[in-house]
Order: C-alpha cells, then structure tokens, then sequence
C-alpha cells in the first residue's frame, strides 16, 4: 500500500515539475505580493515593498528573466475614453499605471511592463489570492503536499523492510517535487517549493 502510494506521488510531482525550465514571463501581483495593501487609498497610491518578495523580483530581473507585475490595476486601460461613463475608470487606471511605473523606478531601478492579463506565454503569477492546484488533478497542491508528509511521517516510523524501502522512495519523490538533486554529505539545503504556475504568497 505504501509503495503504491508513493509510486502514485511520483508521478504525480513529476507533473508539478513538468515546464518549470519553459522560457517564457513571469507575472507578478502587486497589491499585497509585490507592495503592501491595507486597503484602497487610491489609485495613485503604492505600498511599501514587501521585502522578501522585492529581493526575489530583483533576483529574477539579474537572472534574465522576463517579469511583468500582474494587476486588475489596469483593467480598465481597454475602456473607451469617448464614453462618459468610462472616462473616471480609464483616468482611475492611469493613474495607476503611472504610480506602479514610478514605484518600480524607485524600488526595482527600471520600469516592467504592466498587465492585467494571462496569456500562453506566462509560465507562472505569484499571487497573494492564488490557490494552485495540481495539473490534470485537481487537487490543491496544499492538500497533496499535507497528505504526503502525513504518510512520509507514517514510514519514517515504520520498522519493516518496506518501510524503509517507501522512505527511501518518499525522500526521492520530495527532492523531486522540490526540484532537489542529491546532496553530497553535509547540511540539508533548505527546501522551497517552487511549483509550475501560481504560488502561494501569505498575506501580509
């Protein structure tokens, strides 16, 4: 049962893992991911950076990689301006824009593209309000992930042969899912999930 369970898992991270190296922009959300959000203060307004956040966007930008802050900000930039009813919502959005460049001038030392939109070339949106769920599963991959350390402290304690041979395969299947190789003797890296598309951002 415990080898089965864990043969299930493998396939199931290897489908987390599965195009997490595709080329293609990174989306960012701003309010509460990128910048602190207590409430609406108006459009012109952005929160102080969220530090550990900040520090990753500035890593991502070091590396190359193609990052663009995701945000219902500017969903009304699309807004016929010749339409009264619509001409406060595009000044609002605007605005926006202007203050989310500005902001990342001052933070980020460069101006990044501005979105509202997903499309086939984004490959992941961290996102304070994201709920991953696992491809082609539809579980939540908090769900799975608290179902499998469940069963991962169920071998640990158990003494039979098959015991030790499911912990060796848990050990795989979670350096797998984690994106971990084998590490030569010495401290254990620490372990950061980097799932395929949404991650997980606690709110501040």
């Amino acid at each position: 049962m415990g080898l089965a369970y864990l043969r299930m898992a493998d396939k199931l991270s290897a489908g987390i893992r599965k195009g997490t190296d595709m080329s293609g922009w990174h989306g960012i959300d701003l309010d509460g991911t990128l910048a602190h959000y207590d409430g609406w203060k108006g459009p012109d307004h952005v929160g102080e950076p969220v530090a550990p956040m900040l520090a990753r966007v500035k890593r991502m930008l070091a590396e190359g990689k193609d990052v663009r802050i995701l945000t219902a900000r500017v969903a009304n930039l699309d807004l016929d301006v010749r339409d009264p009813s619509d001409h406060d919502r595009v000044a609002d959005a605007e605005a926006s824009l202007a203050a989310i460049q500005a902001w990342c001038l001052k933070h980020l030392g460069r101006e990044l593209p501005v979105t509202c939109r997903k499309d086939f070339g984004m490959i992941e949106a961290w996102d304070d309000r994201a709920k991953q769920v696992m491809p082609n599963v539809g579980i939540p991959i908090y769900d799975a992930a608290v179902g499998f350390l469940v069963r991962f402290a169920e071998f640990s304690q158990d003494p039979t042969e098959e015991g030790a041979k499911a912990l060796e395969l848990a050990e795989k299947v979670l350096a797998k899912a984690l994106g971990l190789e084998r590490q030569p003797a010495g401290p254990a890296p620490s372990p950061i999930i980097q799932p395929t598309r949404a991650k997980l951002i606690l709110p501040t």
